[in-house]
């Protein structure tokens, strides 16, 4: 009688294998994520229902496609879903293995509108320009912000369809708020929508600017606090330590608002944030400069970062941070007493 060894599977042979052959051949990976992995079994029937609704928007695309795609998108860490499309733009592969006939187009993201059509904004940006042209503007014009300030604030269809700057593109979309864990998982969902407004009053709408990136920058600003104030409404337990948001958020009053006070609760903030320098703001002479740390360098030599000397408060409470030159001495002066820079 053989006797056929048994050998015992091991989990790290396993992650080795599967590691070897998403680094050395992708569509074999492929073959093997679409064997091991069944969304039917995933997709609740409620959810598929809906999807394929009678009564809703025809599907150019299935629903499978869509998940396996972001599930492709999470594996390779694609970072935006325009970079993903251009993916499955030029790989067949990753097209067929998804299941599109053919990409799908970004906009299918935003509101179907009539002011999302390309049209809309290129007809306004070319009268524009023909107009400049007749008026014989200097070459500062630009009428790319110009458009911007002559398109309405919302779809004539729909009110609660917001204009609004993305990607250096313009769109009319659904206006929402979403705050994760540190994990990217979603732990609430804020609509900007009438209810949301009605609800915070203090939000008063302010006019458009002829700079849409500024715009949305100061938009994003004034809705950190609420949609806050909404979570921790929502979830009482949930008590968050850290604040991680983007550049948009680089503003002394959020800084207060997040680090310090009751405005999300009793004795309730964050104990840090980590908000990405703004690139628009600026320091009041342009001779100075910043270096990548953050850090203002020496007006006389800005490749020499200063020296953090000391912090005190404004009167409103929020910290003041004073940096001064390395090469600075402090002196002291027996008659006064007192010790000055030298």
């Amino acid at each position: 009688m053989t006797i056929v060894p048994c050998n015992q599977l091991s989990l790290a042979d396993v992650f080795s294998e599967c590691q070897d052959i998403y680094e050395s051949d992708k569509p074999e990976f492929l073959s093997l994520l679409q064997s091991n992995i069944d969304l039917d079994e995933i997709i609740p029937d409620s959810f598929r229902n809906h999807f394929y609704a009678s009564t809703g928007r025809t599907r150019k695309y299935p629903l499978h496609a869509f998940l396996w795609a972001l599930i492709i998108q999470r594996i390779f860490s694609i970072p935006t879903d325009s970079l993903l499309l251009v993916f499955l733009k030029y790989s067949r592969h990753l097209r067929e293995f998804c299941g599109f006939t053919k990409v799908p187009d970004s906009s299918g993201t935003e509101a179907w509108v009539t002011e999302n059509s390309p049209k809309f904004a290129n007809r306004i940006i070319k009268q524009l320009k023909v107009y400049a042209k007749a008026n014989h503007f200097n070459s500062n014009y630009d009428p790319y912000k110009a458009a911007y300030g002559s398109m309405p604030s919302h779809a004539a269809a729909n009110d609660q369809i917001k204009q609004l700057y993305v990607d250096g593109h313009f769109c009319y979309v659904y206006k929402i708020g979403i705050v994760t864990s540190g994990l990217g998982i979603v732990r609430h969902l804020d609509f900007y929508n009438k209810d949301f407004l009605d609800a915070h009053p203090e939000l008063v709408p302010n006019k458009k600017s002829d700079s849409p990136d500024e715009d949305k920058s100061i938009h994003d600003a004034r809705l950190l606090v609420p949609t806050l104030q909404d979570f921790f409404r929502a979830h009482p337990l949930i008590e968050p330590k850290t604040f991680l948001g983007d550049a948009a958020f680089d503003s002394v009053g959020l800084y207060k608002a997040l680090l310090t006070g009751d405005i999300f609760g009793d004795n309730k903030h964050f104990s840090a944030a980590y908000i990405p320098l703004n690139s628009r703001s600026h320091l009041e002479n342009i001779d100075y400069k910043i270096n990548e740390n953050g850090i203002p360098c020496c007006p006389k030599e800005d490749s020499i970062p200063m020296r953090y000397e000391c912090i005190s408060k404004l009167r409103s409470g929020v910290p003041r941070y004073t940096f001064v030159c390395p090469k600075i001495i402090w002196e002291y002066t027996p008659e006064t007493k007192h010790s000055h820079r030298k």
